[in-house]
Formats: C-alpha cells, structure tokens, sequence
C-alpha cells in the first residue's frame, strides 16, 4: 500500500520538464526520447516492478538530466532498500534551481524521514584531491557536508607526492567536520603512484566526459539545424507562402528559420570542436601526466576558475 501512495505523490512531480527560460522542446532532441524512456520507468512502477522502473528513470537522466527524474531514481532507491543513495540524491535534486516547487517540498518531506539515521561529513583539504572514503573515491571540494554510514570514518589520499589523512567517529544526525592532514611525504612508492594514478584518472576522464556532453549537444544542435532546413524549404516552396526572398514583407516565418538555421548550425559546429579539444585534452593527460611529474620540482594539479577549467603546471625557483 505504501508503495501506490508514494508514486501516487510522486505524479505531482514526475514530469521530465525544461526549464522556463529553455528552447522549444523540438531544439533539444533528448527531451523527447527522455520522455519516452521515463514514461516506460512510470509504467513499470506503477505494475511493483520498482527495480525495473528505476533503471529506466537511470536511462532517462541519463539522456537528459531533468531534477524531477532524479527524484523519481532516489523514490525508487529507497523502495529496494539503497536509503544512502537515495538520501543523497533527494538532497541534489532540492540543490537543482530548476526543480520544481512541488518535487522541493518532495524531496524535502524525504530528507526529512532519512537523515536521522545517517551522519554528514563535512570533509576539508587540497582542492582536486581524491579521497579514498571505504569503497568510494570523492573529489574535493565537497559541495556540501556528505551523507554518511555512522562509525569510524578513515579517508585517504594522494596529491603532489604527498599523502593526506583524517580520521573520525560519526554519529547519527550528526555531522562530523575533518581535514585532510599531510603528516609528512609518501613514504611507499607504491603508494605515491597509486596517489598519482587517481588523480591521472580523475582529471583525464573529466575531461573526456566533458567532452562527450560537448559532441552530444552538437548532435542535438545539428538535429535541430536540420529541422529549421526543412521549414525554409517549405516556406520557400509551399504553396501557401512561396516565399522565396528572405526580406519579403510575407515571408517573415523564412526569415526566422534561416536564422535560426544558421544559429544552430554554428552552436553545434562549436559544440563538436570544443567536444573534441576536451576529449583530446583528456586522452593527451592521461598519457602525458606520468612524463610530468616525473620531475620533482615541477607540480601539475587541476584548477577551476571563472574562465573555465585545466590543468596548472609550474616550477619552483
């Protein structure tokens, strides 16, 4: 009975929506076929078939990363028992602006009934150091404090040939704050390039991943330049406009497709190169960095800044 009244609440909610100020949904291909795979995890959820349902809700944000699906994932972790995920993806969907009014009071009620029973960490230390936390590794900075396990907390992690440590006991509802300390230099080479080989493999596939969601919008560009094609052909050779020069006092829906045309056509051009520089950038770091810090007085750490993202490389005189 439970089950049916929360995807009976959660029906407020569910819709895979853009955001008021967002194109036409026919700009952006992947709205469409999120929709499509989102009502597929709706009816599944509807027949008790919860696990089913939420790896089409995965499938859905993974498409298109609509908050009001996210809720529905960690609706549907906490139904199989993963109260953990769920908690922390209750708590991301509150922090996305877009969310609806009704899925932030959802999400909120949620929080609420789970967050007694786990603790927060509130973990501080080098920015862009990977932190071994029991079976998960978490990059720094934390957004905000984490939902945790309660009992011993013990994270490690390697930057720069140095290693970091904390160490804690965390209660329920209670949050626990530790930095990360660097006691003295790595002492096990086996340790040190370990350290090396995390932040090798954090930072490369960033920006391979970056790169991905770049040629993705490049297609959806391209899929949308394509259409605005099709609607100057018809303007141009229909027989109820037959528009045929741009500045015509009639053909003002010709004029506004080729625009639009051609606006979408350079996004995704600029999509696709700067999909493509990301993906090499992170192919070419994942090779070249173990070249770099071989030497020791040179340094090479991620940096973020308003301009964008990268990599710094300096040495010490």
């Amino acid at each position: 009975m439970r089950f049916f009244g929360l995807v009976s609440a959660m029906a407020v909610v569910t819709m895979v929506g853009l955001p008021a100020n967002a194109q036409k949904p026919q700009d952006d291909p992947r709205r469409d076929e999120a929709t499509r795979v989102f009502q597929e995890g709706l009816h599944l959820s509807d027949k008790n078939m919860v696990a089913e349902g939420l790896e089409k809700y995965e499938q859905s944000y993974a498409i298109y990363p609509s908050p009001n699906t996210l809720l529905n994932i960690a609706l549907n972790e906490q139904l199989l028992g993963k109260t953990l995920k769920a908690l922390r993806h209750f708590r991301e969907a509150i922090r996305n602006p877009l969310l609806s009014a009704a899925g932030v009071e959802f999400g909120k009620k949620y929080v609420a009934e789970l967050e007694p029973s786990f603790a927060r960490l509130d973990l501080t230390g080098p920015t862009g150091l990977v932190v071994a936390l029991g079976k998960e590794d978490i990059m720094l900075p934390l957004l905000e404090p984490l939902d945790i396990e309660p009992g011993q907390v013990t994270a490690t992690g390697v930057q720069l040939g140095r290693r970091y440590e904390a160490s804690g006991k965390a209660a329920a509802g209670k949050i626990l704050s530790i930095e990360m300390k660097a006691p003295g230099a790595v002492t096990s080479k086996t340790e040190e390039m370990r350290g090396r080989d995390s932040t090798r493999y954090a930072v490369s596939g960033s920006l391979v991943a970056l790169g991905i969601v770049g040629v993705g919008l490049g297609i959806g560009f391209t899929a949308a330049a394509n259409h605005q094609s099709n609607q100057v052909a018809t303007y141009s050779t229909g027989s109820t406009f037959g528009c045929t020069v741009a500045s015509n006092g009639n053909c003002a829906p010709l004029s506004n497709s080729a625009q639009a045309r051609t606006r979408d056509s350079n996004i995704a051009v600029g999509s696709y190169i700067g999909g493509g520089v990301l993906i090499a950038a992170g192919v070419a770091t994942y090779f070249v960095w173990p070249k770099l810090i071989k030497e020791r007085s040179a340094s090479v750490a991620p940096w973020i800044g308003k301009d964008g993202a990268g990599l710094a490389y300096g040495k010490e005189f």
